[in-house]
């Protein structure tokens, strides 16, 4: 379980420049939840994400993992444990590097260099059975630079090394927001299947209000840097995409 209590954040402090981008954040995500949050651009979303993943550091109040504060810690760090998937595709691979040194660099959070180079063949097993999984032949291309790839595939390639081991929160920056249609709806329908089977906790940022209905347990509104809704799993059932529309329209 991961939880936020009393969470503030504030930009450029004590200049006419000052934002306030989260107030008083208090949260729970349980084991194996996906919360999908939606807001207005500069409700505080991105901020949330940064903060969850040691990018940025609270002003005040903790973040506990299973009952162990983690808000000091670098997200370096946190990278054992919290992996993330950003918009843009390239931010998530290195291009010159093969698709298997990709896996590589990816594994290196939690497993030493030595161990990687020490068990090679069975890595690399293991990334071929992984890639497999997709259904598209890519497990042959493990030697090709992940620059060959398309946008989507890198994405959906990228998700894979984000959960390849173990981990306790995984994070989604609006991860279809640079793709067309089609590559966006088999990006989300594998991170849904990942954390779906693995039992993930996870938490999505995204703007394509059609997600909150298609996946997830839960959904978040933040507003001001402040979550003004939340809508758990039973209420979100009967929720419609009219009735999403219109919290954008009355905004409590």
């Amino acid at each position: 379980m991961i939880a936020l209590q009393q969470i503030n954040k504030t930009f450029n402090k004590g200049n006419p420049l000052e934002i306030k981008a989260l107030k008083d954040i208090n949260l729970e995500l349980k084991a194996g939840s996906f919360h999908v949050i939606i807001g207005a651009n500069g409700s505080g979303k991105s901020t949330l994400l940064n903060l969850l993943a040691g990018n940025i550091l609270p002003d005040s109040g903790q973040i506990l993992l299973n009952n162990k504060s983690i808000e000091k810690l670098s997200n370096f760090e946190r990278s054992k444990f919290i992996a993330r998937i950003f918009q843009n595709p390239v931010i998530g691979t290195a291009p010159d590097l093969s698709l298997l040194d990709n896996f590589k660099l990816a594994a290196s959070r939690t497993h030493s260099k030595k161990l990687l180079i020490n068990n090679s063949l069975d890595f690399k097993k293991k990334v071929i059975d992984s890639i497999a999984s997709l259904g598209t032949g890519l497990e042959n291309r493990i030697n090709q630079p992940m620059s060959s790839f398309s946008g989507g595939q890198r994405q959906a390639l990228s998700l894979l090394m984000a959960t390849f081991d173990d981990l306790q929160l995984l994070l989604l920056d609006e991860p279809t927001a640079a793709l067309d249609p089609s590559a966006a709806k088999t990006v989300m329908e594998l991170a849904n299947k990942i954390i779906s089977e693995r039992k993930l906790t996870a938490l999505m940022v995204t703007h394509d209000l059609k997600h909150c209905l298609d996946y997830g347990t839960n959904i978040l509104q933040m507003q001001q840097g402040q979550i003004i809704r939340s809508i758990d799993s039973k209420q979100k059932e009967h929720l419609t995409l009219s009735q999403l529309y219109a919290f954008f329209e009355n905004k409590h």
